[in-house]
């Protein structure tokens, strides 16, 4: 044997066996060092290692020299005693960001200066310098190539400027990138021909599962080909298929056929054994002809609903294949044109069906949550003077947050204060609405009448001011470790005060405590073993950055020569900490971690350019998009597909970016995964994207179609599939398999004998959890016809004894509790019993209980001065200065114990109720008019009854309650009714101020408002003579400045003023009323006593504005059916 020879061969054939059997050969001899075998692929490399090592021919040797490019070029420098490091893709782009940022202060740069500091410039910027240093050009000849034009345009000029200081960058520091090491190897060979030594031993390179090379590349196996005695170069091609072939390894084949030696070219035929209905795929695929006669060739089209069901439908098939048709993993390939975020998510969902996979998860080191929490640390800094910021931070249970108060509390108190402000104004606001806060603790009792919201309200407000307090407390924590981290300094000084806040903010610590909190559970400890991984990927990465910008430069300068005295070496260079915290996150966001580590006999995961060259016994290609496979042409600012073929013909070789090129490889990559199945092919789409758009399917499916056909109609017919939670023939899992028992189980399904099958199966197999029982329990319940106690009816006796004493006689109500009970029952129990609150936020200007107690307490004041007088239309200037005044007044106190925040707002505020007092004054001047004959005036203001404070009451109110009594048993009420209006002949009318209409009579009939009804009754059961009584009662509105929402006796129309309403009522029906209204009471209470809180709402028009509609799960139609529980 000897010469240079080109084989060539179709999918799938067989030159690999050949070649792996000489390596064999060879190593059984004890000459491993004969050959070198050269691979294009890392899944490929594995495969031809594996087979070389079979543990059976050959089970070990000295050296197995099967390389990557990658890896031989290592090889030769480290031998060549190369001492240049080689730099990460993250360190790379570090330091371009760097050079483009000087350059650009500099002024040198003049075509990208505009857009210099945005990443997708350096991104660009840093690709296109790759490809120069692929095409084997350095700095040097590249600005001698710009320069040979007779004018070079600024876009060229920068990107030399831009090469030229980041080589010198790599030179002064004895660094390389990676797209470098090959250019340094092919001069190593050409400079050195004694090194490397091993390569005087190596009889015979093969080369095998490439399609195309770089240029430099090129130069590379030119020398090594030319060096060696023999060379086998093994390529995919079939000439019996040249127009999937010839467009992708049109230039390797002229390539290899440029040497100075002929080579000679075989191509062999034999092929693994395939399914002969896939034959057509390889002859017929991308090429005009007739279609094939197969009628059911083993080709499944599946079109899913979206890419989440995708992946699971094709997690299920594979499952399917290895339970039920003895598939081994590694015989089975998912193949995607780009990860994309697929092959992750496929990787997760087979390990939910514990299926092995052979893919290295990896993520950016950026998105690993210890590493993330530092780089809050960094936000934090730069936006340290706003708030939202220090929100990131208390949300990261990774940082201390220097309080002793919880997380939850201290972030509810920043955002009631308010994310969007500057820190000083935060500051000042946390001051102001904590005096607010106080000033409500000192009126609460003035401002609600019912004892128990009362305390609940003190209880809020104190706890507010508690989290105002560890809010402030946290802040100033947080800002004296981010001031370890300088405004401004050198690289080393930013780096160090880094690690000084992430110290201040104890992550390694709490890392720490994690991990001795962990014990044995298995799941933790994975979690910390990557966060601590992160933790010191993040120290080494920051550490590498202080090594480079403290390190010694050797003379020269990083730029041209204009450039030169603008240098400043890093070690002294001064960045602000924006441009520190972008460095790093740029960094970091290209610093790939690594996750997890394959199964070498698992599913094979692949990207298609990684597939190349292995055979399956079923392969799934994913995605099948337009845009995703084929993908849309690549295209680049820098230098367009146009400018690059100029470019060529001058002799410069870029990557050919022609839209005819990059469709015939999207066809070639797509032809090689079809035609690498020996048994069946899948093909899988997402019918829509993330955002329920509807994708375009790829054209290569239509394709396929087209080569299977029986008339007019395909034979690969396309399988419409949706997510279906009862479908319990196609689950793939245990814990699916519950779902769809459970969800099944409510519904009639044409496998409702297999469903019950299925679910004594899964007892016996303990799939369905306790929890998974209760659920059946609660939601059997829930559909019920009765209320139980997953609809807010209590039956543990224990909790109904309880309630009884809780609402036993010694109880005292107000109207607003029998109100919220007869809303709805759940409502009460979600605020009375459980006591659960709405996240509070901040106002910008008055709660609506602050302006209804200004309003309250300035026309109290005012008609204070007015009882038992009427006003009169010829005073109504006076009336209206009197007013001002009181106004004036209140706003004073006011601002003197709660300055309000907003003092724009505020001025507006006190504008707005001078004109409700304005528009009240001419409403109840009309009013006294129409009454005037009977001299009706306000008589009692603030009559409180049963209220322990009197502070805020009339003289006249009384300490005891309002009793009502029935059957040995009573109720308390206790209440203050705003105002009380008397007749000269001893008649009674009850008013309560409401911002807005108050309850209709309808309202009141069906004791969803009892509180007019029961202040009537209290009014004339406390406080009335035998010869006086009331004749009505309704609501003030201080809105519509009404009174016509009540209940007012018809006969006593003249004395109350009300024109013709629903609200004058017979005497009878006003009776029957006020009787319902206690009826209705005893009705609420005893359901309390009984722990009756069903979720039903007297009237669905209340839900939407509900604060508890999250939680209670009404249903109408549901709750239509029950009946009431024994």
């Amino acid at each position: 044997m000897g010469g240079k020879t080109i084989w060539t061969e179709p999918v799938l054939g067989r030159n690999r066996e050949r070649l792996i059997e000489r390596c064999q050969e060879a190593i059984a001899r004890g000459r491993s060092d004969s050959f070198i075998y050269l691979v294009a692929t890392r899944p490929l490399l594995d495969h031809i290692t594996a087979r070389l090592l079979d543990g059976r021919r050959v089970s070990g040797c000295r050296e197995l020299r099967v390389f990557l490019f990658d890896g031989l070029i290592a090889r030769i420098l480290r031998h060549a005693g190369v001492e240049r490091r080689l730099i990460e893709e993250g360190m790379k782009y570090f330091l371009l960001e760097r050079i483009i940022s000087r350059l650009g202060e500099a002024g040198v740069l003049q075509h990208i200066a505009a857009i210099a500091h945005l990443p997708g410039t350096i991104e660009s910027v840093g690709q296109l310098i790759g490809e120069l240093k692929r095409a084997g050009m350095p700095p040097s000849e590249f600005r001698q190539f710009i320069s040979a034009t007779s004018r070079p345009r600024p876009r060229d000029l920068d990107i030399a400027a831009i090469y030229e200081a980041y080589q010198r960058e790599l030179d002064d520091r004895a660094l390389m990138d990676a797209d470098e090491a090959t250019y340094r190897a092919l001069e190593v060979l050409r400079s050195r021909p004694d090194l490397p030594p091993w390569l005087e031993t190596t009889e015979v390179l093969f080369i095998d599962g490439f399609f195309d090379f770089t240029p430099i590349q090129k130069h590379l196996l030119r020398y090594l080909i030319e060096r060696i005695p023999e060379a086998i170069i093994n390529l995919t091609y079939d000439p019996r298929h040249p127009s999937v072939f010839q467009e992708p390894l049109g230039d390797t084949l002229r390539y290899l056929q440029s040497f100075s030696e002929p080579m000679e070219m075989e191509h062999f035929e034999a092929t693994l054994p395939h399914r002969s209905e896939l034959e057509p795929l390889r002859f017929g695929l991308f090429r005009a002809g007739p279609p094939a006669e197969a009628q059911s060739p083993p080709i499944t089209i599946v079109a899913a609903a979206s890419a989440s069901h995708e992946i699971e439908e094709v997690a299920r098939e594979v499952k399917r294949l290895i339970g039920e048709e003895g598939y081994r993993p590694h015989e089975i390939a998912i193949i995607a044109r780009e990860p994309s975020g697929y092959l992750e998510a496929m990787h997760e969902q087979l390990r939910r069906l514990n299926i092995p996979s052979t893919l290295d998860v990896t993520q950016p080191l950026v998105s690993i949550p210890s590493v993330k929490a530092a780089v809050r640390v960094l936000d934090a800094r730069v936006g340290k003077e706003s708030t939202e910021p220090y929100v990131a931070l208390l949300k990261s249970d990774y940082l201390h947050h220097f309080s002793a108060l919880e997380r939850d509390a201290i972030e509810n108190a920043v955002l009631v204060v308010g994310l969007e402000l500057p820190m000083r104004q935060w500051r000042q606001r946390v001051r102001e609405i904590r005096r607010i806060k106080e000033h409500e603790v000192d009126t609460v009792s003035a401002r609600v009448v019912d004892l128990e919201e009362v305390e609940l309200e003190l209880a809020r407000l104190r706890r507010g001011i508690a989290q105002l307090d560890g809010a402030l407390e946290a802040i100033d924590g947080m800002r004296r470790a981010l001031d370890e981290i300088p405004e401004r300094g050198t690289l080393a000084e930013m780096i160090a005060g880094f690690f000084s806040a992430l110290r201040a903010f104890r992550l390694e610590e709490r890392l720490h405590q994690r991990l001795n909190r962990a014990g044995d559970d298995d799941g933790a400890l994975r979690l910390l073993a990557r966060d601590l991984r992160g933790w010191e990927m993040l120290r080494r990465t920051l550490s590498d950055i202080r090594r480079w910008a403290e390190a010694i430069p050797h003379a020269g300068s990083t730029a041209p020569a204009d450039f030169a005295e603008e240098r400043h070496p890093p070690a002294s260079e001064v960045i602000t900490v924006e441009q520190f915290r972008d460095l790093v996150t740029h960094m970091l966001e290209r610093t790939p971690f690594r996750i997890e580590r394959g199964d070498p006999g698992g599913v094979r995961l692949l990207e298609v350019t990684q597939s190349r060259g292995l055979p399956f016994r079923a392969v799934f290609i994913v995605g099948l998009v337009e845009g995703l496979f084929p993908q849309s042409p690549v295209r680049d600012w820098i230098y367009p597909y146009q400018e690059r073929q100029r470019l060529a013909e001058a002799g410069l070789y870029l990557e050919d970016l022609s839209p005819k090129l990059f469709q015939a490889k999207e066809e070639h990559f797509f032809y090689h995964a079809a035609c690498q199945a020996t048994e069946r092919l899948i093909l899988t789409y997402p019918r829509a994207d993330a955002a329920g758009e509807q994708n375009v399917v790829s054209s290569f499916i239509e394709e396929v179609r087209r080569l299977y056909r029986h008339g007019e109609e395909s034979t690969v017919p396309v399988q419409w599939r949706q997510p279906n939670p009862y479908e319990v023939r196609t689950v793939a899992s245990w814990p699916e398999l519950g779902r769809a028992i459970l969800a099944s189980l409510y519904q009639t399904t044409p496998d409702d004998a297999l469903v019950l099958h299925l679910y004594n199966r899964a007892l016996d197999a303990g799939v369905l959890t306790d929890s998974a029982f209760a659920r059946l329990r609660m939601e059997a319940e829930r559909r019920g016809s009765a209320f139980g106690p997953f609809d807010g009816v209590l039956l543990d006796p224990v909790i109904r004894q309880q309630l009884r004493a809780r609402f036993g006689p010694t109880r005292v109500y107000s109207a607003s509790q029998l109100n919220t009970y007869g809303q709805c029952p759940f409502r009460f129990f979600c605020q009375r019993i459980l006591r659960l609150e709405e996240r509070e936020e901040a106002s910008l200007d008055l709660v609506a209980l602050d302006r209804g107690w200004l309003l309250h307490t300035i026309l109290y004041r005012f008609l204070e001065r007015h009882t038992d007088a009427n006003l009169v239309r010829p005073r109504q200037r006076e009336y209206e200065e009197e007013l001002n005044r009181i106004a004036d007044e209140v706003f004073g106190e006011y601002e003197g114990r709660a300055l309000p925040i907003q003092r724009s707002l505020w001025e507006l505020e006190k504008e707005e109720i001078r004109d409700t007092l304005m528009r009240f004054l001419e409403a109840e001047l009309t009013y006294q008019e129409r009454v005037l004959s009977h001299s009706v005036q306000p008589h009692w203001l603030e009559l409180g009854f049963g209220m322990t404070d009197m502070e805020n009451s009339h003289p006249d109110s009384r300490r005891e309650y309002y009793v009502l009594r029935r059957d040995g048993d009573v109720i308390q009420l206790r209440g203050r009714i705003d105002r009380v209006d008397r007749s000269a002949d001893g008649k009674y009318i009850v008013y309560d101020y409401k911002s807005g209409s108050g309850a209709s009579t309808r309202q009141m009939r069906e004791g969803l408002d009892l509180q007019i009804p029961l202040y009537m009754k209290a009014l004339e059961g406390l406080f009335l003579g035998p010869d006086e009584e009331v004749i009505g009662g309704g609501y003030y509105s201080l809105k519509a400045f009404h009174r016509r929402n009540g209940l007012y006796r018809e006969e006593f129309q003249s004395h109350t003023g009300i024109g013709r309403t629903a609200s004058n009522l017979s005497t009878e029906e006003w009776e029957e009323i006020i009787a319902g209204a206690e009826q209705y009471a005893w009705q609420y209470v005893q359901g309390m006593r009984r722990g009756d809180f069903r979720v039903q709402p007297k009237e669905d028009a209340c839900c939407p504005r509900c604060l508890y509609k999250t939680v209670c799960r009404y249903e109408r139609h549901r709750i239509r059916g029950k009946s009431s529980p024994d």
